[in-house]
C-alpha cells in the first residue's frame, strides 16, 4: 500500500466520499439479494473493510508497543491502553470474517480476479 502500483496506493483512495458511500448502500442492498457486488478496487464495502483492517492492525500495533515499552500497566492511562488493546483483540476476528467473507463470495461465484491480484496467477 505504501510503494505499490499507483491504484493500489493507500493514498490513492478514501471509503468516505459521498460516492463511495452510495455504492457501499448499494452494495449492501445487493448483498441482502444475495448479489456480489462488482466493484474496482477499494470501491463499495471492499475499500470501507479494508480501511477498517488498516486503522485496527495500526490501532492494535500501536497500543500493543506502548504496553510493550510500559509493562506496568495496572492502573490510569496505561490501563485504559490495555484496554483499548483488548478490544481490538476482539475486532480482529470480526475483520477476518467480513474480508474471508468477501473473498469466499467472489470465488463461489465465479470471480478468481482477487486471488490473480493478491498471488500474479492466472487459472
Amino acid at each position: 500500500g505504501l510503494v505499490a502500483a499507483s491504484p493500489n496506493r493507500f493514498w490513492q483512495w478514501w471509503p468516505f466520499s459521498a460516492s463511495n458511500l452510495a455504492r457501499c448502500k448499494e452494495d449492501l442492498l445487493g448483498l441482502l439479494k444475495l448479489k456480489v457486488p462488482e466493484r474496482e478496487l477499494h470501491e463499495g464495502i471492499s475499500g470501507v473493510v479494508q480501511l477498517f483492517g488498516l486503522l485496527l492492525f495500526v490501532w492494535m500495533a500501536a497500543t500493543g508497543t506502548v504496553l510493550y515499552i510500559y509493562p506496568e500497566h495496572e492502573h490510569g492511562l496505561l490501563h485504559l491502553v490495555e484496554e483499548v488493546h483488548g478490544i481490538g483483540e476482539g475486532l480482529i476476528p470480526a475483520f477476518l470474517v467480513l474480508h474471508l467473507g468477501g473473498l469466499l463470495a467472489h470465488l463461489i461465484k465465479g470471480d478468481h480476479s482477487a486471488l490473480q491480484k493478491m498471488f500474479g496467477f492466472r487459472r
